[in-house]
């Protein structure tokens, strides 16, 4: 059935569709049994008495006896601004609500700020988004504490992706402390990126661990791969206070 642009109009303000069509051949029949409303409409009857008593409590039909028959009648048109009108009182009843509410739902916002949000990635792809996470991040410098020989062995097909070329075209410093079987083999300074040697024995690093901006990635490369992402600014904050005191040491 092909509506009419008037009964679009009304289901816009609140009708529904059979509520609209009802109303609009009351309007147009005058006084009429539901009979007479129902054939027109195109509704059936038992739905066209469920239409009329809703329109009849938005005042937007009335009724009357006439002996034994029941007889309804559109209402002036002018009432569907009142109709409006309540709508317009409903809404602004529930703006109130919402104001009112407001201090408390900002309080619960900031409780959740300072909850540390983690994130967890599993396997080869996982780590790859978490990798990528770190060299898309704005921040300028991102602390490392990595074995190079885990590094080594997973990072080789990872760093010659195309995407991750493109990353990197983004600047991003790193300073890296490190581990190695091989002992010192970075260079100490490799343009902005800075790199100091841990020995082994003394700190056993089973885990990479990358603190930039207000996050803290770990990424476990033995079993199956895994990764941890924190975003907290006191985490982080502690972190990278431990990082640099390390830094000072390996120095």
């Amino acid at each position: 059935m092909i509506k009419n642009p008037h009964n679009i109009q009304l289901m816009n303000i609140g009708l529904s569709d059979k509520e609209a069509r009802v109303y609009l051949s009351a309007l147009e029949l005058g006084p009429s049994s539901v009979q007479d409303i129902a054939k027109k409409s195109m509704v059936k009857r038992a739905t066209t008495y469920v239409a009329i008593e809703s329109l009849i409590d938005r005042g937007l039909i009335s009724s009357f006896q006439r002996g034994k028959k029941r007889f309804f009648s559109a209402t002036n048109p002018e009432q569907l601004l009142s109709v409006l009108g309540e709508q317009k009182k409903d809404i602004e009843k529930k703006e109130d609500t919402v104001k009112s509410m407001m201090k408390d739902l900002q309080a619960l916002a900031a409780f959740s700020y300072i909850v540390p949000r983690v994130s967890h990635y599993e396997g080869w792809e996982g780590i790859n988004s978490l990798r990528e996470d770190i060299l898309r991040s704005n921040a300028l410098i991102a602390r490392e504490l990595v074995s190079l020989d885990d590094a080594k062995r997973v990072t080789k097909n990872y760093q010659n992706s195309d995407d991750v070329k493109n990353i990197l075209k983004k600047k991003i410093t790193f300073k890296t402390l490190y581990t190695s079987t091989e002992g010192r083999s970075l260079p100490r300074k490799s343009g902005e990126n800075e790199a100091r040697y841990l020995p082994k024995d003394k700190f056993p690093v089973l885990c990479e661990v990358v603190i930039y901006g207000i996050k803290v990635a770990f990424l476990n490369y033995s079993g199956k791969p895994s990764g941890i992402l924190i975003e907290d600014e006191k985490v982080a904050a502690t972190l990278m206070a431990m990082f640099d005191y390390l830094w000072l040491e390996a120095k």
